[in-house]
């Protein structure tokens, strides 16, 4: 970065530095909730398919029946981010280090920061976010559905109270393939993706990574190696642990935009109404958006604590 000298900062300079600030910051988000839905309203509903894609055999019915959708709906409300930085007249007289440029690309880095925080509290709490869809919690541990098309009424598991080791793993993951539609089909869930605070990077790492399995005294090989290990600094719990299928058109966790990041800086300039009132500018940036979250059976938690 050129730190440049005072009285040559102008409102390119401004956002050229809020910009940096923005694109050099992780947006570990995006590894867990990679899809983005646009948005062009305050709110948006989800009608989500009872069966999913899932095809029948209508052979003998005459005519193909239509899959349910006014039972099964969620509503998610765009939330307006923004900040404002204030520049006194005086500060950039006297500013001979450049401090205000890192201030702008500090701004800049907020937002992604606060994209991180949203996700994670999003996800610490779907145990307590009740659904429309089944009427249960996001991670619960009695989803209603068949055991097989046309069989009888049972429950699915999605959240689990195991420490995060080889065999728990394993029996998360043979879990989710196991999980059925509400016609009793297979939801041919494909789990991909390991989420881990950093407290249990290296415990995921090595389970999933290494050749064999550790806790093995036969050495046996390790099966696991097909999921990919995301670790998500901004989860606050450190026991919990995600398994997620984002193998699908459908994610289950994404990101609702309906304004993407803006930034608007007044001229650097004498005469501009704010300096006029304050002796002062200002730079400002806003957005607007939400997290959330679709299908419960692409998802599941283990909380062992």
């Amino acid at each position: 970065m050129s730190i440049g000298t005072p009285f040559k900062l102008d409102s390119a300079d401004l956002k050229k530095n809020f910009w940096s600030g923005y694109t050099d910051t992780p947006a570990f988000w995006k590894n867990v909730a990679p899809q983005v839905i646009p948005s062009s309203n305050g709110t948006e509903t989800y009608r989500w398919l009872d069966t999913l894609s899932s095809f029948e055999d209508w052979t003998f019915k005459g005519e193909i029946s239509d899959a349910e959708l006014n039972k099964h709906e969620d509503t998610w409300a765009n939330k307006d981010l923004g900040r404002n930085m204030l520049i006194f007249d005086k500060e950039l007289r006297r500013d001979q280090t450049g401090m205000i440029r890192l201030r702008a690309q500090g701004l800049g880095a907020g937002y992604p920061a606060k994209q991180n925080s949203m996700l994670a509290t999003l996800m610490e709490g779907a145990a307590a976010d009740k659904t429309k869809f089944d009427a249960q919690y996001f991670f619960d541990d009695d989803h209603p559905g068949l055991d097989a098309p046309g069989g009888a009424s049972t429950t699915f598991d999605n959240s689990f109270a195991l420490d995060l080791t080889t065999d728990n793993l394993e029996t998360v993951v043979y879990t989710m393939q196991q999980y059925r539609l509400l016609n009793g089909e297979l939801a041919n869930v494909t789990p991909d993706t390991l989420v881990v605070p950093s407290q249990l990077q290296f415990t995921a790492k090595k389970i999933v990574n290494s050749l064999r399995v550790m806790e093995d005294a036969n050495n046996a090989e390790n099966q696991l190696g097909f999921l990919n290990v995301v670790v998500y600094p901004s989860l606050t719990d450190t026991n919990k642990w995600y398994v997620l299928d984002n193998s699908k058109p459908i994610k289950p966790f994404f990101w609702q935009e309906e304004l993407p990041l803006r930034v608007l800086s007044q001229e650097i300039s004498k005469t501009n109404d704010e300096y006029i009132r304050g002796r002062r500018y200002r730079l400002s940036a806003d957005a607007s958006g939400c997290f959330g979250h679709s299908l419960w059976f692409l998802a599941a938690m283990s909380n062992p604590s």
